[in-house]
């Protein structure tokens, strides 16, 4: 049947890879945006807590038992088990120095391209231009060690900090308190008036902050900064299911009011994704 074709379908046609015509230039170290966010002037600063990796259910059995939990009793998380799924979503895992796989990768892409178009073969091409770098890997992958999203999280009740909303600083493993109150009933009617959002004990909302991911990729940066969140979304689902706890992520929402809420402008930086935690009614 034929259809109008929407935004959405012209998007996926525009970005995708071909032979004949992949896009021309490199990455410019230069101009690479930092992957962390700080905030210079804050209320209250609050340092994570230590992972506990000991005992915990097999992973076989976590990934059985996760399912979409919409409805939470009014009881608290306590810090520490929202330590757990920080670490879990967004935690540094190994620092490392060495070259650098997504240049090479990217330089690949281009030579391809220029082989494609001149009609050369291309069973004697090797990434080059290797460039030696520090990357902090973190709990979920991302397109190119670039790590577009960050994490605020609406807090309604956990244990030993004030309700408000929250950002993760990644590089220091702290919890910035950024505005305090309640917020769980704004982020509600952001989010289509679902009263999970309310309910929850604590609601992480992920931004991407684009110039990271395009500053590579262009325009197809999109595509994996849809596919990082989802990794990260995957990842709390996992972690609260292991530690007896319901999730649920939610891609329905007022972009506008959840930006305005958190404080970004809805261009640069945007509202992606959104995922509710608390105790099981």
């Amino acid at each position: 049947m034929d259809r109008k074709q929407g935004i959405g379908d012209l998007y996926h046609q525009e970005t995708k890879y071909r032979r004949e015509s992949m896009p021309r230039g490199g990455v410019n170290w230069a101009h690479q945006p930092s992957p962390y966010k700080e905030f210079p002037y804050l209320l209250k600063h609050f340092q994570i807590r230590p992972l506990d990796q000991q005992d915990g259910k097999p992973i076989w059995e976590v990934i059985a038992q996760r399912r979409s939990i919409r409805e939470f009793s009014r009881q608290s998380i306590t810090f520490s088990e929202l330590s757990q799924l920080i670490w879990a979503t967004q935690g540094i895992t190994s620092r490392a120095w060495g070259f650098d796989p997504f240049d090479s990768a990217q330089t690949l892409l281009f030579r391809i391209g220029a082989k494609a178009r001149s009609g050369s073969t291309l069973s004697k091409l090797r990434p080059s231009g290797r460039r030696s770098r520090r990357v902090d890997f973190r709990a979920t992958p991302s397109a190119g060690a670039l790590y577009p999203i960050e994490t605020y999280i609406v807090v309604n009740r956990v244990e030993e900090i004030s309700t408000g909303i929250y950002h993760y600083n990644v590089k220091e493993a702290k919890l910035s308190l950024l505005k305090e109150g309640h917020f769980g009933s704004d982020l509600c009617q952001a989010g289509l008036s679902q009263e999970m959002l309310e309910e929850a004990a604590c609601v992480f909302i992920w931004i991407a902050i684009v110039e990271r991911s395009k500053w590579k990729y262009r325009e197809r940066a999109y595509r994996y900064i849809y596919m990082d969140v989802g990794h990260i979304g995957q990842n709390l689902y996992l972690a609260a299911t292991a530690l007896n706890l319901g999730c649920c992520t939610v891609g329905a929402f007022f972009d506008k009011e959840v930006d305005r809420l958190i404080g970004v402008d809805g261009k640069e930086e945007i509202s992606v994704y959104l995922g509710a935690v608390g105790r099981p009614r």
